[in-house]
C-alpha cells in the first residue's frame, strides 16, 4: 500500500517538473498506470516515493520494500541460469532453492529453453523477460516500471506485459507503471492517473477515464475529438 498526502517537490532548475500537493492512495495488489506527457513529473514521483529525491512537504506512507525495475547490462557470456540464482539477494537462501526460484521464473515468462544459453544469446524480447524475472526473484512487495520495454516491438511487448501482469496480481504485488501506451494501460491497469505539470488532473479505472474525464486536458490526452 502506498499512501501520499500533498506530496510537493520544487526544483530550482527551469524545465524540471516538481510536484505540487500530490494526493495519492494506491492500494496493495492494484497496478497503477502513470500517465502523461514527457516533463510531467512521472519520474519526479516515482523517485520521492522510492526515496531517491526528498521531498519538500507532506506525509508518505509505505508497506513493504519497493524494487525499482531498471534495466541491466549483465555480462553477454553470463549464462541465464547462472545469472537468475546470483540475482537472488537474500544470502540465506541455499543454491537448491535458488536452482528451482530460478527454473520457476522461467517457466512463468516461459523462458525455460533459455536457461541454458548465455546472455549474448538472447534475442531482445527474451532479454527482457530474464531481466524482470531478476527483478521479481527477490518478491518485492511494491515494483516501480519506468517504460521497461519501450524499445520493444508492440506484440513482443504485450506478450511480455500479459505474463508480468497476470503474475503480479497472483502475488497482489503493488505496481506503479510509467507508461505512454494508452491502449496498453487501459488494457492491463486497474487504475490510470494522468499528471500534469506536477498535478494529478485524474485518477480513475479506465472505464470511468474514457467515460468521464474531468477536465479538457484529460479528454483530450485519451483521444476525444468532439467538445463542447
Amino acid at each position: 500500500m502506498l499512501k501520499l498526502n500533498k506530496v510537493t517537490k520544487v526544483f530550482d532548475l527551469r524545465g524540471i517538473a516538481g510536484l505540487h500537493s500530490v494526493d495519492l492512495e494506491i492500494p496493495k495488489g492494484t497496478v497503477f498506470a502513470l500517465m502523461g506527457p514527457n516533463g510531467s513529473g512521472k519520474t519526479t514521483l516515482l523517485n520521492v516515493i522510492s526515496g531517491k529525491l526528498p521531498m519538500d512537504s507532506g506525509s508518505l506512507k509505505i508497506a513493504g520494500k519497493i524494487h525499482f525495475f531498471e534495466k541491466k547490462s549483465p555480462e553477454p557470456e553470463l549464462n541465464v541460469q547462472r545469472f537468475l540464482m546470483e540475482s537472488v539477494k537474500d544470502q540465506e537462501i541455499d543454491t537448491d532453492k535458488k536452482l528451482q526460484l530460478s527454473r520457476d521464473m522461467a517457466d512463468i515468462f516461459e523462458f525455460t529453453f533459455q536457461l541454458r544459453q548465455n546472455i549474448g544469446q538472447l534475442s531482445q524480447g527474451q532479454l527482457q523477460k530474464v531481466l524482470m524475472a531478476a527483478e521479481l526473484i527477490n518478491q518485492p512487495d511494491i515494483l516501480f516500471l519506468d517504460e521497461p520495454f519501450i524499445h520493444l516491438d508492440p506484440m513482443s511487448r504485450k506478450d511480455i506485459l500479459s505474463s508480468l501482469f497476470t503474475y503480479l496480481r497472483q502475488r497482489e504485488i503493488t505496481v506503479i507503471w510509467i507508461t505512454h501506451e494508452r491502449d496498453e494501460a487501459l488494457r492491463f491497469a486497474d487504475q490510470v492517473g494522468l499528471i500534469q505539470h506536477g498535478k494529478l488532473e485524474q485518477i480513475s479505472s479506465p472505464i470511468d477515464i474514457l467515460k468521464a474525464p474531468r477536465n479538457l486536458f484529460v479528454a483530450q490526452y485519451f483521444g476525444h475529438h468532439n467538445f463542447i
